[in-house]
């Protein structure tokens, strides 16, 4: 059964504009951070509540940091249009860096594929 708060918050999404999915993503969002915190409403949660939520998504779920900032947008969008409650600096929290670990490896690659191609007048990697 989904609750009355819930309800205004699909509500509002709806209301604004936003897409069927985008309504769906950010209720899913706002019920595990609710759920996070023990189900305590998040009118009596506040800006350590939201850094704690999006840390624990990065330290113990490893989410990306795509998905840390759909999180992000949901509770936001939670505290601003739902509650009227604005959140304040919430910018030191602990960031995803698997973006960055990816970027990495591709940097990588591209570097191996320009050294075999200086070395052997070929990718190896486009010969196969």
């Amino acid at each position: 059964m989904i609750s009355s708060f819930l309800n205004s918050v699909g509500k509002t999404l709806r209301i604004k504009g936003y897409s069927y999915k985008t309504e769906q993503t950010y209720l899913y969002w706002i019920k595990f951070y609710i759920r996070f915190h023990n189900l305590t409403h998040p009118k009596h949660l506040g800006p350590t509540h939201v850094k704690a939520f999006l840390e624990f998504l990065t330290l113990n779920r490893k989410v990306p940091a795509s998905t840390q900032s759909l999180a992000l947008n949901a509770i936001v969008f939670v505290y601003r249009h739902v509650l009227k409650i604005e959140l304040g600096n919430i910018a030191e929290y602990q960031k995803s860096n698997k973006l960055k670990q990816w970027w990495c490896r591709v940097k990588s690659t591209r570097r191996q594929r320009s050294f075999d191609t200086q070395r052997f007048g070929v990718s190896i990697a486009t010969s196969c």
